[in-house]
């Protein structure tokens, strides 16, 4: 009977799984599948073509694949290679886990021949499995705050703290997503998931950002009893990458800061601090067109724009006293990434402030964590259709990979973590 196991078959999302089928005839013909269901109904699902070896094993982790959703060598192409089906009832989704208690249930199965995903629906597999995929660690607890006009969740690691501590935002499409701040947690960060529109009492849309709600958020974290003393993080991606530059800019304790393909400058929305304003630019939308079935934003920022000292806009990262990483996407089609590198490292070069600036070859807007599947066109709830974030699959997650390591790194070394616990 042929076999089909996994190691481990209870992971998190930043950690590989081995596959592996035995007890096929010798250079038999397989087709492995790997489907999952969101929290929304809809299916994605990718498939792999195997040739055993002499010994009737295929290891997915050392053998190539010859077709399917991918081929080459891959060991977790399964899972990151996975697209939409087109059975959904939704057009442009995106794999987006809202739920991070639940564990994700990945159903792989094994087939005869190499054969398309559409011609498996319904036929009889070779073998089967599940496995479980973890955002948050199980020990990791999750407390819902709801603190003066504070709005998020809080992840607090397993074991005895105090932990180094972190803020963590997403950008325009609202709402609390959790699955980044729980992996944090599971990776041994006191993380704060902060949302700051279109939930609970939250304004369904949002015209200005305040900084001090952010302020609000160091304050709570800095208190907190298991939080280690001496700072805390800011991450954030797209315009929640803007708003983590500016708060770490201009607000004591926020020690780090992480913009994962966010402006460098004011762009979608006002800014303002205590009596200080920063005036977005204003985009040209007559410079967007259509690729893929999805709006292209990255020519829309005026190519004349340069950083300049009265400008209304700009973040003074060059005054702060904060450390700050940017991670661009090469192929972010959301934002002109090559534009915001120059702009920021013309402002923070020979300035004394801590910055590096990492690019990732051929990824897009949605860096997410390893093995996520890739998104690259999808309904934009700022836009009201779909918008195309750009990337390719395989430089996408290969980008998720070498940008969550990048990321853990920076906040050990800037945080001054015990290594050896995390």
């Amino acid at each position: 009977m042929v076999r089909l196991t996994a190691n481990p078959m209870d992971a998190l999302m930043d950690e590989e799984i081995c596959l592996v089928v035995n007890d096929l005839d010798p250079h038999q013909n397989i087709t492995v599948v790997a489907r999952v269901t969101d929290q929304n109904g809809d299916i994605y699902e990718s498939n792999a073509y195997y040739t055993a070896d002499d010994f009737g094993t295929v290891d997915i982790f050392r053998d190539e694949s010859k077709g399917g959703s991918y081929t080459g060598v891959s060991s977790m192409g399964l899972f990151c290679f996975m697209i939409p089906s087109p059975a959904n009832k939704h057009q442009f989704t995106r794999f987006m886990i809202r739920d991070v208690v639940s564990p994700i249930q990945v159903h792989l199965t094994v087939h005869h021949g190499h054969q398309l995903l559409e011609d498996i629906e319904g036929e009889k597999f070779l073998s089967y499995i599940v496995v479980k995929r973890r955002y948050k660690a199980i020990g990791v607890k999750r407390a819902t705050v709801r603190s003066g006009h504070l709005r998020g969740s809080l992840f607090i690691p397993e074991g005895i703290g105090p932990f180094p501590a972190i803020v963590d935002l997403f950008g325009s499409a609202g709402g609390l997503i959790e699955f980044r701040a729980a992996l944090l947690a599971s990776r041994g960060f006191l993380t704060l998931s902060l949302a700051y529109f279109s939930y609970d009492d939250l304004p369904e849309q949002v015209n200005e950002i305040d900084l001090e709600y952010f302020e609000e958020a160091k304050n709570f974290l800095v208190a907190h009893e298991s939080s280690q003393k001496g700072g805390i993080g800011i991450i954030g991606v797209s315009a929640g990458g803007t708003i983590a530059l500016a708060a770490a800019t201009y607000i004591n304790d926020y020690k780090c800061c992480i913009s994962i393909n966010g402006p460098v400058f004011a762009y979608y929305t006002m800014l303002k601090y205590k009596g200080k304003i920063w005036e977005p630019k204003v985009l040209d939308m007559t410079r967007v067109y259509i690729e893929s079935n999805g709006l292209v934003l990255k020519r829309c920022i005026d190519e004349k724009f340069q950083m300049s000292s009265d400008c209304s806009s700009i973040i003074e990262y060059n005054k702060s006293k904060s450390s700050f990483l940017f991670m661009f996407s090469e192929n972010d089609k959301a934002i002109n990434t090559a534009k915001h590198q120059v702009m920021a490292e013309r402002l923070l070069r020979g300035s004394g402030v801590d910055y590096r600036v990492i690019v990732y070859t051929g990824a897009g807007h949605l860096l997410e964590p390893p093995f996520s599947p890739h998104t690259s066109v999808s309904y934009a709830k700022i836009l009201g259709m779909a918008q195309n974030w750009g990337g390719t699959a395989k430089y996408h997650s290969l980008g998720q990979s070498k940008g969550w390591s990048d990321l853990l790194l920076y906040l050990r070394e800037k945080l001054r973590t015990n290594l050896a616990k995390l």
